[in-house]
């Protein structure tokens, strides 16, 4: 099995900057480069969800990469599941900018602390978060 590096991204506004950072990360690492995003099931506003998801897809393709696209209500659920079948080496994420977000990275690292997790800032710097959680 390849070594993989896991991008998570869900804003399309930062998308580029993260799936470009874990581009890098994943060139450095000499893995191979896997986008993810976890979208819930039921949506009001298709038209929005659509365009969001060009927008990610079209920042994976920029770096020769597929976005996998999970549906689930149950984020974390998702990100374990994922986190489980692909067993990256390590996992790129945006810079948390709310409570769930947080807790999104938090329960990433507490599930498994072994994986080194990137936080990718608004000019694409990329901070190793630390593993002793």
């Amino acid at each position: 099995m390849e070594k993989t590096v896991l991008v998570w991204i869900t804003n399309p506004a930062a998308c580029e900057l993260i799936v470009r950072a874990g581009k890098k990360i994943s060139d450095e690492l000499e893995a191979e480069l896997m986008v993810a995003s976890i979208q819930r099931k039921i949506r009001d506003d298709w038209e929005s969800t659509v365009t969001d998801l060009e927008a990610l897809s079209n920042a994976s393709r920029k770096v020769n990469a597929e976005l996998t696209v999970i549906y689930s209500d149950n984020t974390f659920e998702a990100a374990v599941k994922t986190v489980r079948d692909v067993k990256p080496i390590a996992m790129v994420t945006g810079v948390p900018g709310n409570l769930n977000k947080n807790l999104f990275i938090e329960q990433l690292q507490k599930f498994d602390n072994t994986v080194p997790i990137y936080t990718i800032d608004s000019r694409g710097n990329a901070l190793k978060l630390s593993q002793n959680t």
